[in-house]
């Protein structure tokens, strides 16, 4: 087989994503971060294994991307969501504070305080804090989707009764995955308009607009 580089391997691990491939997937995201660990790719991996249903390894994954770029925001987001869907309710919050610090004008910072907010049980509070970040947010149509699923499940479990703000994380274990096939496919046009979020802010330092 011809060597390749860590970028060609990442670009073969996205296809493959495409493909519903998920064995040469996570395939080539291991031989991808072994010749060089890169957040993108942990990450994306972190998100195979959550949808494998292997939590353990998600959350470390998730925890070693945004050790690595600490300005990939919605790795800290998902990263909480996935401690809370096993119950580690600090843990999630810890995760969400460095999206807490960007402040208001951050969709995510919303993102992040709805979270809270279902945690302590403020539902009210949290459905209009999710409102305020989907509406702020023009970046990431595929996170304002599963902040739908979010509220949709919010809003089944109240009807039902029930109180479980881990139930709601359950339905974003696969939204870090989506949002790199989105990155993925995203180009610049030639009019100089938006990136997907991630794409745009890779590397980035500052406030997420």
């Amino acid at each position: 087989m011809i060597d390749l580089d860590a970028e060609e391997l990442f670009h073969l691990a996205m296809k493959a994503s495409e493909e519903g491939d998920r064995d040469k997937t996570i395939t080539y995201l291991k031989r991808s971060i072994a010749l060089q660990p890169q957040a993108k790719s942990i990450y994306i991996l972190a998100a195979e294994y959550a949808e494998l249903g292997m939590m353990q390894r998600a959350i470390e994954g998730m925890q070693r991307a945004v050790e690595l770029e600490p300005t990939l925001w919605t790795a800290h987001f998902q990263l909480g969501l996935l401690f809370l869907s096993q119950s580690l309710i600090q843990e999630a919050k810890n995760a969400w504070e460095p999206l807490i610090e960007l402040g208001p004008e951050a969709y995510l910072y919303h993102f992040a305080v709805g979270c809270m907010q279902l945690i302590d049980e403020k539902t009210e509070d949290a459905l209009e804090s999710f409102a305020i970040g989907v509406n702020m947010n023009d970046d990431n149509p595929a996170l304002n989707r599963d902040i739908g699923n979010i509220v949709n499940s919010v809003l089944g479990s109240e009807q039902a009764g029930e109180k479980r703000p881990e139930a709601a994380a359950e339905q974003m274990n696969g939204a870090a995955e989506s949002e790199f096939d989105e990155m993925e496919r995203a180009e610049d046009t030639a009019a100089g308009g938006k990136r997907h979020l991630l794409l745009s802010k890779y590397g980035e330092s500052g406030k997420l607009s």
